[in-house]
């Protein structure tokens, strides 16, 4: 799987709705990451999984 994103020349700001990022991999599309000013959701298929961001900013901290 690639991700890939530049960013570095532009600004994001969340709105009420926030933003969607699509993962794609070689075999085709792995689902839909949204994130909120609150909550980051994955979804594939029928699979949906919600938490609230600080508790998933908390979990990438712990793994560094």
């Amino acid at each position: 799987m690639k991700v890939t994103a530049d960013l570095s020349d532009c600004k994001i700001e969340l709105g009420k709705k926030g933003i969607v990022l699509t993962v794609t991999g070689y075999k085709g599309q792995a689902g839909h990451l949204y994130i909120s000013q609150e909550t980051v959701e994955w979804r594939r298929g029928k699979i949906k999984k919600k938490i609230v961001l600080s508790r998933l900013l908390e979990l990438l901290e712990a793994q560094s």
